[in-house]
């Protein structure tokens, strides 16, 4: 059904996101990009 296949993609762009961050990545983490937060309405 279509709700599996999303749950599914959803779960693969985390993955991938969290395969590409390292702990390195973190601990040199500079927050002086000052994006507008997200907020998600459903």
């Amino acid at each position: 059904p279509a709700q599996q296949e999303l749950w599914l993609r959803m779960r693969d762009a985390v993955r991938e996101v969290l395969d590409g961050t390292t702990l390195k990545y973190l601990a040199d983490f500079n927050d002086t990009d000052k994006r507008d937060n997200y907020m998600f309405y459903i």
